[in-house]
């Protein structure tokens, strides 16, 4: 019988987080792996709110904001890439907050 090398289970939150989010159309519950993406002080300002196929939809407070959002859309998909390998978004979409 082969060894499985066992993972921890903070490991596969992100990509579990991230399937449930794909199923459900809704991405709440993505926010911790939003937070590990951008970083605490980034993630304040914005929070996934819904994903369509490869696009992930994060709404942002306000509008300073979300000019840097676009801005960042490259490293922030870089990052999201890094951490959920194929399951990563493809495209953000960013919206200012009602």
């Amino acid at each position: 019988m082969a060894e499985r090398e066992f993972q921890s289970l903070r490991s596969l939150l992100p990509g579990l987080l991230c399937r449930v989010a794909r199923g459900g159309g809704s991405s709440r519950g993505l926010q911790p792996v939003w937070v590990e993406v951008a970083g605490n002080l980034i993630a304040k300002h914005a929070r996934p709110v819904a994903w369509h196929g490869e696009l992930l939809v994060l709404d942002v407070k306000e509008a300073r904001w979300l000019k840097e959002f676009l801005v960042q859309e490259p490293e922030l998909l870089t990052k999201f890439a890094a951490l959920l390998g194929e399951d990563a978004p493809k495209k953000l979409s960013f919206r200012l907050r009602a």
